[in-house]
């Protein structure tokens, strides 16, 4: 089944996103595909799984899905998903072929814990993980700066300017430099244009180097 067949027929009854937002996220699943490369006998981790989108598409390309979340949702028909609590900071202990972590960094209160992150993501890691939607500290001033103006009455703007000043943003040499530290032979990748946050995210691709 394709991706755009399968959203089709799953995304509409699962997600409260208009038709804006469910192409944008058909692109980012074409990413996750592009960039983990499954195979049909993987074991995949997704770590903040929210609810399930990416999992929908993702369920016939591998074996096994465990999708974790602090606050998952849980969707049936899918008999290889497997959705329940947790987080970054603390994974299974068991081993995946591959480890999807979207939209989650951000969330962690600083480098140490960002840290922490990549050597839990690397202890479970077998070939390769995916972060993606990770904000650039390049752009922080300029992001909140438009937010400022975009929002109109005060109340919006303390909101909204608060709660994305407090979120953690991050250089990208800094996360280079943490994901080598753990193990991994990281690569930054631009997240595609047609998706707003382009512009002030990006993602990173994480592989195990091969032993020999």
């Amino acid at each position: 089944m394709s991706l755009t067949v399968s959203w089709k027929k799953e995304w509409k009854a699962i997600s409260s996103f208009d038709q804006w937002g469910r192409q944008e996220l058909l692109a980012l699943s074409k990413e996750h595909i592009k960039y983990l490369k499954p195979k049909k006998t993987d074991y995949l981790l997704d770590i903040g799984c929210n609810d399930g989108l990416f999992d929908v598409m993702l369920s016939p390309l591998v074996r096994r899905i465990d999708a974790i979340d602090i606050m998952p949702r849980h969707l049936k028909g899918y008999p290889n998903l497997h959705m329940r609590k947790g987080d970054i900071l603390r994974l299974p202990q068991k081993k995946y072929d591959i480890v999807l972590c979207g939209s989650v960094l951000h969330y962690l209160r600083d480098l140490g814990e960002v840290t922490q992150a990549f050597e839990n993501m690397s202890r479970v890691t077998k070939r390769r993980a995916f972060c993606t939607l990770i904000p650039n500290s390049k752009y922080k001033q300029q992001y909140l700066a438009g937010i400022w103006k975009l929002h109109k009455t005060n109340k919006e703007k303390r909101f909204i300017y608060g709660r994305n000043n407090a979120a953690l943003w991050i250089d990208p040499n800094a996360l280079r430099a943490i994901a080598r530290e753990a193990g991994f032979k990281p690569q930054i990748v631009k997240i595609p244009s047609m998706i707003w946050q382009s512009w002030y995210m990006f993602s990173m691709v994480l592989e195990k180097p091969r032993r020999k």
